[in-house]
């Protein structure tokens, strides 16, 4: 068990464990995770969601939520994960425009990497185009809201809705509450 200071995952296990695992469409999947933090669900995919192997990719800046980078976040993460998954630090967007050009593709992608819609649209189109077919895209904070007043975007779920609606005859919604779990058609 890593050394964590947040837990925002814990409560997604048994939802992962219902709707994701049975779902995967390879026993040595492609992960792909937008936002990372410490770690704890990397650490979850790896010890849950690999048992013949596979490969995860973790990208983060490894900022807090004031927008500053959090060097002690991303020494969690290190000293948690080591090189059991692969690291890219910088910002998603980029990584995600790489990986388009690449032609590299996933089975299953975590986003997790912000709370703004146009982001997560943005980082959700891309993903689409590295998904393999029948891959998992899992969005998290689908029904977050803004209560501090200190950020003022548009919530994720406006841009989650609005992607399922311009996919609907190319994805299937598998589950969703706080998360939102989807496979490609």
């Amino acid at each position: 068990m890593g050394e964590f200071t947040k837990d925002w995952f814990t409560q997604n296990i048994p939802i992962w464990t219902k709707a994701v695992l049975p779902n995967l469409s390879s026993n040595t999947p492609k992960w792909l995770e937008l936002g990372t933090y410490e770690g704890r669900a990397a650490e979850w995919i790896l010890d849950n969601a690999m048992p013949r192997g596979g490969e995860l990719t973790c990208v983060d800046i490894w900022k807090d939520h004031n927008g500053r980078y959090d060097p002690d976040a991303e020494k969690r993460f290190d000293k948690n994960i080591g090189d059991r998954a692969i690291k890219r630090k910088g910002l998603i967007f980029d990584f995600l425009l790489g990986e388009v050009r690449s032609g590299r593709k996933y089975d299953a992608i975590y986003v997790d990497g912000g709370h703004d819609a146009t982001e997560v649209m943005e980082q959700s189109t891309l993903c689409w185009r590295i998904m393999s077919p029948r891959a998992l895209i899992i969005w998290d904070d689908y029904s977050w809201r803004d209560r501090s007043g200190r950020h003022g975007h548009t919530p994720p779920g406006v841009a989650i809705d609005g992607f399922i609606q311009s996919y609907l005859t190319e994805i299937r919604v598998i589950h969703k509450d706080y998360q939102v779990i989807a496979q490609k058609l």
